[in-house]
């Protein structure tokens, strides 16, 4: 049973039948959106950072990618990508695999890559019994995930370079600002 069949469970048990149906009707579908959606920045983050690594070792036949984190029927399309290559590298690779090989390669800058490294710990972190996703986490998530999606537009366009570098720049900067923040707060 899942956490969120739990919570319903529990909830019925302790309703009458009129809150039972406000609950069934306007509650609980709030609550499952909050909590499918909770992780949705780092999910985000992830699956652009290995459509990134693919990108760059064109593992994609065309510009068209593939959303990662979707494909479990990718033998279906090897018209349009290294079918192996995608496995080896959305199986074999882990982020940490994934953030290095971009930084190695000049993809991501030294913010961004450090940036990633905290929120990847922070993210790691989260399988210890006694963490909780604070709010801040998640905001720190979603930064990222702009900044990595401000990355990527370049990557996966035909965007001039003079443009492109201006977006890899702005990403940079903002993970600088990021990380004073994150910093000036462990102090």
């Amino acid at each position: 049973m899942t956490t969120l069949e739990h919570l319903r469970a529990n909830a019925m048990l302790n309703l009458c039948e009129n809150c039972k149906k406000v609950y069934d009707s306007l509650i609980h579908p709030g609550i499952k959106s909050i909590l499918e959606n909770y992780l949705k920045d780092w999910q985000n983050i992830e699956s652009i950072i290995t459509q990134m690594v693919m990108r760059h070792k064109e593992i994609f036949k065309s510009k068209w990618s593939f959303d990662v984190k979707d494909s479990d029927n990718i033998d279906n399309y090897a018209n349009e990508v290294d079918v192996e290559g995608f496995k080896n590298i959305k199986y074999g690779w882990g982020f940490s695999d994934k953030i290095n090989y971009l930084h190695n390669n000049g993809i991501l800058q030294d913010s961004v890559h450090d940036l990633l490294q905290i929120l990847n710990r922070k993210r790691n972190h989260l399988h210890y019994r006694d963490t909780v996703l604070s709010e801040r986490t998640r905001l720190e998530f979603s930064h990222g995930y702009s900044i990595v999606h401000s990355i990527y537009i370049p990557m996966s366009t035909s965007m001039e370079p003079d443009l492109a570098e201006r977006f890899r720049n702005g990403a940079e900067q903002h993970a600088k600002n990021i990380l004073s923040v994150i910093e000036k707060d462990q102090i």
